[in-house]
């Protein structure tokens, strides 16, 4: 007891010290690195894309200070600690073209419409031997165990051959059920701890459950992904695809999970970063370089077209999400929202994230179940396709309809402003 007693001390005063200022596992930031977005966005578009899709709830206003001219982040809402400066445009005319543009297709009328395209897919969830560990694994009855991240790597790998028959470069952040980055549960014991102490509640008994539980989380939830995030940063995709299937309420007893009568459909954009994340100066980082390399467009049309073509193969209504403030709708898309995952913020470029059919659904759970096949089976008296490739084809044939239906920006030559500030 002694032992875990000076534990806790220890993790209580790492968490003080670091209390508002980074979230778990993040490395200090480097603000030098929005330099570059000087003069690249005017005011007016910066306050309509944060007020309107990065921080609705009015949290980042919280530590900004700004003047028609700049603009000025601050670690503390009392505004007494600037981290980072910018300068807005003052008309269009002057505006610096963006330094890490969006590329489109070659020629997306031709055969081969996504030529020149580079395409990350980035299967959801690790599986294998984590796969419980994940909470993405369940099973009823004598039938075959359904494993989100095998449904999911299944689905991308037939994603990956449609795409490339549309002329696509197709990359991973991971092809099997290896977790990409080298940590494990019990190397984030501590930052677990810190993790604790940072909520402010006394309610975490008994103290090694709660430990355990949180360092999973760190490894799957946070480690997973920023090593992924550091691969597409290798990589370098026009386009990044989160892919995973959905799942609806599992009734009381989640070790013996009960099937909802149908699937419900959303897809996630970059934002929705809410008030309570914003005090970390990491998320604060993330919200700003989200919101200057300027995707929301992409990334929306691009949910958009995925959505609509998943609604005629599925028939899948839109999700419903009430008085939850995490996730922000699309106004005039009824199954896109904006949310603060972690693959949105982290992934360089745009990313589309797309929940499927609920596993746990009568619509979808015996097609899961019936695995991958070719042309049509009977499953519960229809005759149906496999619901991997109708999944597949819904994701691929949206892509194809965004960039064939989008005029690719005029990349008109514009005046470049002299570098006025660089600390």
């Amino acid at each position: 007891m002694r032992a875990i007693s000076l534990v806790l001390f220890l993790g209580l005063l790492v968490s003080f010290l670091n209390a508002g200022r980074l979230s778990p596992l993040s490395s200090e930031v480097e603000w030098k690195k929005l330099h570059e977005y000087h003069f690249t966005i005017t005011r007016e578009r910066f306050e309509a894309l944060l007020d309107q899709v990065y921080s609705v709830d009015g949290g980042m206003r919280a530590y900004l200070r700004i003047s028609p001219e700049s603009l000025t982040l601050f670690s503390d809402s009392s505004k007494t600690t600037p981290l980072f400066s910018l300068f807005f445009s003052n008309e269009f005319s002057s505006v610096r073209p963006n330094p890490h543009p969006p590329r489109y297709p070659e020629n997306p009328l031709r055969e081969k419409p996504l030529q020149g395209l580079r395409i990350c897919l980035d299967p959801g969830h690790i599986g294998g031997d984590f796969s419980k560990l994940e909470e993405r694994f369940f099973q009823m009855e004598q039938n075959p165990p359904v494993e989100e991240a095998k449904l999911n790597l299944m689905t991308c790998r037939i994603i990956e051959s449609q795409l490339k028959a549309y002329g696509a470069e197709v990359v991973w952040t991971k092809e099997d059920e290896v977790p990409v980055t080298s940590l494990r549960p019990s190397d984030l014991r501590q930052e677990a701890l810190q993790w604790i102490f940072d909520l402010g509640s006394t309610q975490f008994l008994p103290v090694e459950t709660e430990i355990v539980k949180r360092a999973n989380m760190l490894f799957y939830r946070t480690a997973e992904i920023r090593a992924r995030a550091e691969r597409i940063q290798k990589l370098k995709p026009d386009l990044t695809v989160c892919l995973h299937y959905n799942a609806g309420d599992w009734g009381p007893n989640p070790l013996i999970p009960q099937l909802v009568e149908k699937s419900r459909l959303v897809l996630f954009i970059t934002g929705g970063f809410m008030a309570n994340e914003l005090k970390y100066d990491d998320q604060k980082f993330d919200l700003m370089a989200q919101l200057l390399e300027q995707n929301n467009e992409i990334e929306l049309g691009l949910s958009a077209k995925i959505s609509r073509r998943m609604k005629e193969i599925f028939k899948m209504e839109p999700e419903q999400y009430k008085k939850w403030g995490a996730v922000v709708p699309m106004k005039e898309e009824p199954y896109v929202y904006a949310r603060n995952l972690a693959a949105n913020r982290w992934f360089v470029g745009p990313t589309v994230f797309v929940e499927g059919p609920y596993m746990n659904a009568q619509d979808a759970y015996y097609r899961i179940i019936a695995g991958d096949y070719e042309g049509q089976k009977e499953i519960q008296g229809e005759m149906v396709s496999s619901i991997h490739h109708d999944f597949a084809l819904s994701v691929v044939e949206g892509i194809v309809d965004f960039y064939r239906q989008t005029q690719k920006p005029n990349q008109e030559t514009r005046k470049f402003l002299p570098t006025v500030w660089n600390p």
